[in-house]
This record gives structure tokens, C-alpha cells and sequence, in this order.
């Protein structure tokens, strides 16, 4: 009886443990999202762009967009070696394709990057403008 006792004992345990180190795992995973990681960027992309989305998410890109009938906008995030790569690629029926990217050594400060992209943004749309 004490045997059993003792085995029931080890075994909840065990179950114990492997349900926490399950529990800090997927923790893990989601805290090594990039848009966990580059939030004030995402937020700023959404916020900017309000009927872009969320596409596609894991622990190396990002993919922020929409498309709808006269046009779309989308944000490719990606993280390599150490640097962190934006492309922005926009299309309508007005302006035609259009095509921004810039690359940032990490760790580098989301604000600074934020400012470059709206300014770098802003700055095309007006040479568009005036060029149409």
C-alpha cells in the first residue's frame, strides 16, 4: 500500500512539472514574437495604416496588411542576423505599385525607427503626388 502511495505521489509530480515546463514553453514562444518584441512598431503600423492587419506571425517576421478593391498596403517585418528588415510595398489604382525598404541594426531604439519610416513615407507620398 505504501508503494502505491509512493508511486501516486511521483507520478502527480511529475505530471505537475511537465505541465509547468509546458506552460513556460509556450510562454516563451509567444514572448519571442516579433511583433512582441517590436509592439511600439507594430502599434504604430496599425495605427497608421488603420485598416491593415495582422497576416502572419512567428518568432523571425511579421506580415501587417490589407487589400481591398482599389488597392493594397503591406508590411513585411523580418529579422536576420542581427538586423531588423521593413519592406513596404503599396498598390492602387491611382498611384500604381510602390516599393520603400530599410534595414536597422538591432538593438536600435523603435522610436528612431518609427521616425525614419514616417518621415521616409511621407516624403515619397509627396514626391508621388507632385510627380502625378
Amino acid at each position: 500500500m505504501m508503494s502505491y502511495t509512493l508511486i501516486f505521489i511521483t507520478l502527480t509530480l511529475a505530471c505537475i512539472f511537465i505541465i509547468y515546463i509546458n506552460k513556460g514553453t509556450q510562454k516563451t514562444k509567444e514572448d519571442n514574437k516579433i511583433g512582441k518584441q517590436y509592439n511600439k512598431l507594430t502599434e504604430f503600423i496599425l495605427s497608421e495604416f488603420p485598416n491593415c492587419e495582422i497576416i502572419k506571425e512567428d518568432n523571425a517576421s511579421i506580415t501587417i496588411g490589407y487589400e481591398g478593391v482599389n488597392g493594397s498596403t503591406y508590411f513585411y517585418i523580418e529579422r536576420k542576423s542581427k538586423m531588423i528588415s521593413i519592406l513596404y510595398r503599396t498598390e492602387t489604382t491611382v498611384f500604381g505599385k510602390h516599393e520603400l525598404e530599410w534595414k536597422f541594426y538591432e538593438p536600435m531604439e523603435q522610436e528612431t525607427i518609427i521616425t525614419k519610416i514616417k518621415k521616409d513615407i511621407s516624403d515619397y507620398n509627396t514626391k508621388i503626388k507632385v510627380d502625378f
